[in-house]
């Protein structure tokens, strides 16, 4: 087994996944899928309920191997962007899994199966160069910081009991001590403290956004018809492949309005507080105490175009797509 196979080689004839414990902190390394157990945009790690890493994979199009360095990105780019947790065989049959050789700092490699807990799904089309960015996670990981809905009968993923009860029922002690969305870089695999988790801004938008109100409808509206009771997924039969995508649910998008401008806060739309629970933990906004309730607002928060700059006419340049980058920085060693 090898983990640094090129990516964009066509010899490779049988999927392979390995799990690498910690990105090299070299820009300048040799570029490895999947690599790492830091989120982006600052290396925060976090941890299920049994004490277990989440580790986080990327995937893509094969058309960005033979893009052109300048320009624009091909229409159809398209990037995935996914986190993962262990899970026992018991629970295969509520994720999209997968077989890995997890392999730590030191040691020999840990075979583990996980599961997928979220995901980003990135899409160009010819009308949205600077891409539109989506992402989705599983029902079982967190519950909304406001008005929490009940756990799953096996409880969060992400989140306890006692502070799961504490969303229901606030007050500053037990505020405090769950230190909700707090998340540091780290180095170990397993028997870490359980992070404690909740989604602060539903369908990625806060009272007062540019066409929240509009947002929130169509992203509820489209869940309800992929995943509620009556849903398209829901319907499906157990036997089906595409059952177990009932397990997961949009929490928005993100594009800009005018593609002929650069992706500045005003000229974007959807879910312009857009950030995934389980891959941008930290930067989903602010959680206050007043009073005993619980207050969020966006201070902290940032959504993709953040880091994915967008300027028209140059996406191959201006790192829109970071693993675009790493293909040409790659392709030119």
């Amino acid at each position: 087994m090898q983990i640094d196979e090129d990516s964009c080689s066509s010899s490779s004839t049988e999927p392979v996944f390995f799990l690498r414990m910690v990105k090299d902190p070299d820009d300048a390394a040799e570029f490895i899928l999947p690599e790492r157990i830091g989120q982006a945009g600052g290396g925060a790690t976090i941890y299920d309920q049994n004490g277990n890493v989440v580790f986080y994979s990327i995937a893509f199009g094969r058309d960005l191997c033979t893009a052109p360095d300048s320009g624009n990105l091909p229409t159809d780019t398209t990037e995935i962007k996914t986190s993962w947790k262990v899970i026992d065989a018991s629970e295969k049959a509520d994720y999209i899994w997968i077989d890995a050789d997890v392999i730590p700092e030191d040691g020999e490699p840990i075979k583990e199966t996980l599961g997928m807990v979220g995901y980003h799904l990135v899409r160009g089309t010819p009308e949205h160069p600077e891409l539109v960015w989506t992402s989705y996670e599983h029902k079982s990981n967190a519950p909304n910081c406001l008005n929490p809905a009940a756990p799953p009968a096996d409880n969060w993923s992400f989140l306890s009991e006692s502070c799961s009860n504490c969303l229901a029922n606030p007050d500053s002690s037990c505020f405090d001590a769950c230190q909700y969305n707090q998340a540091q870089p780290a180095m170990s695999l397993t028997d870490m403290t359980p992070s404690e988790i909740c989604r602060i801004f539903p369908e990625g938008t806060a009272p007062g956004d540019s066409k929240g109100e509009e947002n929130i409808i169509d992203v509820d509206a489209l869940n309800e018809q992929l995943v509620g009771p009556n849903g398209i997924l829901s319907s499906l039969p157990a036997s089906d492949p595409m059952a177990v995508m009932a397990n997961y649910f949009n929490i928005g998008g993100l594009w800009v309005s005018d593609p002929s401008q650069p992706a500045s806060s005003d000229n974007q739309r959807g879910g312009l507080q857009l950030a995934n629970p389980t891959m941008e933990t930290t930067f989903q906004g602010t959680l206050t105490i007043n009073n005993s309730t619980i207050q969020a607002s966006t201070d902290n928060g940032v959504n993709c175009f953040a880091c994915h700059n967008y300027t028209p006419n140059e996406t191959a340049s201006t790192r829109l797509s970071h693993i675009f980058d790493d293909i040409v920085k790659q392709r030119g060693s």
